[in-house]
């Protein structure tokens, strides 16, 4: 317990604590404007299904009991300035707690997802590439819940991302298990209403708890519109299929309602007058774009490597000030506003759309064989609009990798190319989290996880995955990694050593160079993501050409 509370807390801590005292003592109405009478920063900008999260955290019979009995204290909950904040280490306890507890989603969903995407309706005693679908299942799932990334984010750094992906991957599990139904004429209607349905939901269910999974409302859109609105019925097997107002008007109330009814208590509290503006500021909160265009610490996407250039340019119009014009020794490369991210981010998504359209009507077809392809194929979409919505939309945090990373983590023991991507993208994405860690104490914590969760995942996907080639057989068999990994693992091991030992002996009174680790580990790991990304895109072709 001690070692726990003396752990490196972010100001995402402050944040919840604040959000955990503003749910038990501030009106419903207030939820979006209270700002302790400006004495705070960590002001709500959730959605309020999330909102209600904290409410029930803060505001429940075992919670007034701990506080009665002082196993917790009420300052835990009191409303507090930013400069008067400190918690007790109860307090921490509680909060840490609540992480652990909410993780629950996150292993019932990485079984479940696992399970759904790898086996679907077969039997988990059949092989494939001479591995049991059962041990791919339980090498998958494990590598979910023991992920360093949610680690360093959730139980040190504090958030809540494993619930909120788990809730991710129940969706998907959802629209895996249908994928491995039938959908000619004589299919099961109420089992295509139960999964089809459900996966909906449960993505309405994430978008009500945190809006910035929205990158993947479009692919969502598009393929279950193609993929459930359209059936085959007897009167038209041989042509097109027929467009369902019902399925489609019960796709509309399930995502309908779910994301809507959050917000009817606040309206209901609010006055009649006031409601507009209320919808007014809690989408400011939600969407504050005057915070610019990428964090404090990069995120190591194609923005990171804009503004790294950007610097370049400065740097060398510097120092060739003596010759230019004085008109150009100012000059920058343009700024780029939410409005050019918004199209940029259309354009990367256009192409899950587009292919989700194709595979889903492939999925109609008469006579089409439902295989391991089409379990897939909703899971590498996924993937690559993850990819997108973190290389090109506006403020992306680092965390945001963790929504490419988990899903597919499903696909990493399906053959050879695709653990060869998942450990890319794992080994440069969880890279890319170690800097949010920057405390002594945590080194040997960051640098174990790390190293122990990478050579894990070569040894269990060597066993699994090494000798499976793309379409599921054990031809083709070759190495997992090869001389540009091992080179790249290098690189890193470089990066890392000067991040943590060179730079802080040796370089760390120069305060024009405070900032260059991260901007290494930020511009190193872009370059390598982005050539993951663009790997993530021919999978998805494949796999809706495989289809």
């Amino acid at each position: 317990a001690s070692s726990t509370t003396s752990l490196y807390r972010s100001t995402d801590f402050d944040v919840h604590r604040n959000w955990l005292a503003l749910t038990r003592h501030v009106p419903l109405k207030r939820w979006y404007y209270d700002d302790v009478d400006g004495t705070t920063v960590h002001t709500l900008d959730y959605p309020p299904l999330f909102a209600y999260f904290e409410y029930m955290l803060s505001s429940n019979p075992i919670t007034d009991l701990m506080i009665a009995n002082n196993v917790v204290d009420e300052r835990c909950f009191a409303l507090l300035g930013d400069d008067d904040n400190a918690p007790s280490d109860a307090c921490v306890m509680f909060q840490r707690m609540t992480v652990i507890i909410s993780d629950i989603v996150l292993y019932v969903a990485a079984w479940f997802a696992a399970k759904s995407v790898i086996i679907g309706a077969k039997s988990s005693e059949e092989t494939m590439g001479g591995v049991g679908m059962g041990m791919r299942v339980l090498v998958t799932a494990s590598l979910i819940v023991c992920n360093p990334g949610l680690l360093v984010l959730d139980h040190v750094h504090f958030q809540y991302n494993g619930m909120l992906l788990g809730l991710l991957l129940l969706s998907i599990g959802c629209i895996a298990r249908k994928a491995d139904r039938s959908a000619s004429k004589g299919s099961n209607w109420r089992s295509e209403i139960q999964w089809d349905l459900l996966g909906a939901f449960f993505y309405a269910v994430l978008l009500g708890m945190k809006h910035l999974y929205l990158l993947l409302g479009p692919l969502y859109f598009v393929y279950l519109l193609r993929r459930y609105c359209f059936v085959r019925t007897n009167d038209c097997s041989k042509g097109e299929p027929s467009f369902s107002f019902e399925r489609f008007l019960a796709l509309a109330v399930v995502t309908g309602s779910t994301l809507v009814l959050p917000y009817l208590p606040i309206l209901l509290s609010t006055d009649l007058s006031d409601r507009t503006g209320q919808l007014l500021q809690i989408f400011r909160r939600l969407f504050p774009f005057q915070r610019g265009l990428c964090h404090d610490y990069w995120a190591a996407n194609i923005w990171a490597i804009y503004l790294f250039a950007n610097k370049c340019f400065r740097f060398v119009l510097g120092r060739l000030g003596s010759i230019l014009p004085e008109s150009l020794g100012s000059i920058s490369l343009p700024e780029v506003p939410p409005s050019v991210c918004a199209l940029l981010l259309m354009l990367g998504l256009s192409p899950s759309m587009r292919y989700a359209w194709k595979a889903a009507s492939s999925m109609l077809t008469e006579g089409s064989v439902y295989c391991d392809q089409s379990r897939s194929f909703f899971v590498t979409a996924v993937v690559f609009s993850s990819f997108s919505g973190f290389m090109l939309a506006y403020h992306v945090h680092e965390k945001a990798i963790m929504t490419a990373i988990l899903p597919l983590t499903l696909l990493s023991t399906q053959s050879r190319r695709h653990a060869q991507l998942y450990l890319r993208t794992s080994a440069l994405g969880h890279f890319g989290l170690l800097p949010l860690l920057y405390q002594p104490a945590e080194l040997g914590l960051k640098t174990v996880t790390y190293v122990a969760f990478l050579a894990a995942s070569v040894w269990a996907l060597k066993i699994t995955a090494e000798g499976t080639s793309s379409d599921g057989t054990g031809k083709g068999k070759s190495k997992l990694t090869n001389t540009w990994d091992r080179a790249g693992l290098i690189a890193l091991l470089v990066v890392y050593v000067f991040m943590e030992i060179v730079h802080p002996l040796l370089l760390a009174s120069n305060e024009k160079l405070e900032f260059l680790p991260l901007l290494m580990t930020s511009v190193f790991c872009a370059v390598g993501l982005m050539a993951c990304w663009f790997l993530s895109f021919a999978h998805l072709r494949d796999s809706a050409d495989s289809i």
